[in-house]
């Protein structure tokens, strides 16, 4: 069966919305190491492809961590 457009089949991450690690297979989880390290507020940002090859918007999200 073939992917329809629109369905989210990769997924890429940055750390600091301008370095992005390479496209790869969407999952519904996935670690990610936040730095720097230490306490402070951290962001991870995410953007997605269908299978056509159109990328969503980036979204993030923002944590403070406190060891």
């Amino acid at each position: 069966q073939n992917a329809q457009a629109g369905a989210c089949s990769n997924m890429r991450f940055s750390k600091d919305n301008s370095t992005w690690y390479r496209w790869e297979t969407f999952k519904t989880t996935r670690n990610v190491t936040l730095t720097p390290s230490g306490a402070g507020t951290k962001t991870v940002y995410v953007q997605f492809k269908d299978s056509a090859g159109n990328a969503s918007a980036v979204y993030n999200d923002t944590i403070n961590y406190i060891p």
